[in-house]
C-alpha cells in the first residue's frame, strides 16, 4: 500500500506548491525540483521530505524512506542515463570506493573569487553533526557569534577536490591562470 494515501503531502520549491499524492509523485517532484534548488515536502505544514539535490537527506517517517528509495532511485538512474546519452562532453569514471560519477570532459573554472565559500560552510555543518552525534558543543567565539573552524573546513573540502581530481576531474584555479599568463608572458617575450 502507498502510504502517500494517508498523508497529506505538498512539495514546495521557489514558490511553486504541488500536492504530491502517491510516490511516483513525490519521485518525479524530488527528481524534477531537486536538480535546480532547495526544495521542501511537508505533511501537514511539517517537514516530512528534506533532500539534497535529488538524494534523500531527511525522511520523517523510515517506513515511507523504504517505499520511496527504490522508486527515487530508479528516477535518479534515469537522470545520469540521460546524462550519458544526450552530452558527448561527459563520461562515467569510478570515484572513491565502489561508486561512480558523471563528470565533464573540460575544466570546470573555479578561479571565480569565493568559488567554494560557501560549501566551506557545509562542511563545517557536517562536523557539527559528528560534535552532535558524539556529544560535543562548540562554544561560541570571543563575539559571541557560532564559532567555525575554516581550516578544518578548509580541510575536509580540499579533500573532496584532491579526490575529484583523482578521479579525472579538471579544476581549474586562480594558481592555473596565474602560471598560464606567466607562460604567455613569457612567449610574447621571447618572441
Amino acid at each position: 500500500m502507498d502510504l502517500t494515501e494517508k498523508l497529506n503531502l505538498v512539495g514546495y520549491v521557489e514558490g511553486e506548491i504541488k500536492q504530491l499524492k502517491s510516490i511516483d509523485e513525490v519521485a518525479d517532484f524530488i527528481r524534477q525540483n531537486g536538480k535546480h534548488g532547495d526544495i521542501t515536502i511537508m505533511n501537514n505544514g511539517e517537514p516530512f521530505i528534506t533532500p539534497i539535490g535529488i538524494y534523500l537527506d531527511k525522511v520523517a517517517d523510515i517506513r515511507y524512506r523504504a517505499q520511496l528509495m527504490p522508486i527515487l532511485t530508479k528516477k535518479q538512474e534515469q537522470i545520469f542515463t540521460e546524462l550519458d546519452s544526450d552530452d558527448e562532453d561527459r563520461r562515467t569514471v569510478e570515484f572513491g570506493d565502489g561508486c561512480q560519477i558523471v563528470i565533464p570532459n573540460g575544466e570546470i573554472d573555479c578561479s571565480r573569487l569565493g568559488y567554494f565559500d560557501e560549501l566551506e560552510y557545509d562542511c563545517w555543518n557536517l562536523v557539527k553533526q559528528y560534535f552532535a552525534e558524539l556529544g560535543i558543543e562548540v562554544l561560541p567565539d570571543e563575539d559571541g557569534e557560532e564559532a567555525i573552524d575554516f581550516y578544518i573546513a578548509k580541510e575536509i573540502q580540499d579533500r573532496i577536490l584532491e579526490e575529484l581530481q583523482n578521479a579525472g576531474v579538471k579544476l581549474k584555479f586562480d594558481e592555473d591562470i596565474e602560471e598560464t599568463e606567466q607562460a604567455e608572458e613569457g612567449n610574447i617575450q621571447s618572441m
